[in-house]
């Protein structure tokens, strides 16, 4: 059976791991990158596990909506995104971005482990909601194939071509479904 839950530091390597797996190095970060935006808000990363370990997890950033829309236009260097995550506080505005979904593909299990990720962005949209955020929008960068499939079959809307690299496309909305 999987279960969610937010990611320890212990986590960190498995995370980092199952990343490279999927993304090209461009796109990759650091160590140090996810230590210092799990401090800055640690309910950003949330592991899919099973008994035999992590099999997935995704990620959502808080932003204030400056560095949001800066990010979103390649103004803002995704190496540099971590200095700006603020905490999910009651009252605070919050534009979410959905940073990473990734699924291990090496588990037979890998669709099934993709599904629930997908069904877990709302539920967090909705979790940060409900401590009392105001999320004006959630915003995401489609990378992968696999990416652009499943956010064009979301409520964002596919907002074209991505300035810092031309392969990938922005998308954006009020809601994920």
């Amino acid at each position: 059976m999987e279960t969610f839950r937010f990611a320890t530091e212990d986590d960190f390597g498995a995370l980092l791991s199952l990343d490279a797996s999927v993304y090209p190095p461009e796109w990759q970060v650091t160590m140090d990158f996810v230590k210092t935006a799990w401090e800055r808000n640690n309910e950003i990363y949330r592991v899919l596990e099973n008994e035999v370990g992590i099999q997935g997890f995704l990620a959502f950033f808080g932003l204030d909506q400056e560095s949001f829309e800066m990010y979103l236009v390649g103004e803002l260097d995704e190496k540099e995104l971590c200095h700006h995550i603020v905490p999910y506080k009651k009252g605070n505005q919050v534009y979410l971005y959905l940073a990473t979904m990734v699924v291990n593909q090496q588990h037979q299990n890998k669709r099934l482990f993709g599904k629930r990720i997908i069904q877990e962005i709302q539920k967090e949209i909705n979790r940060v909601r409900a401590i009392g955020c105001i999320v004006p929008e959630i915003g995401a960068i489609a990378i992968t194939t696999d990416g652009k499939r499943v956010l064009d079959r979301s409520a964002l809307r596919n907002c074209g071509e991505y300035a810092s690299d031309p392969s990938s496309t922005v998308y954006r909305g009020k809601d994920f479904q």
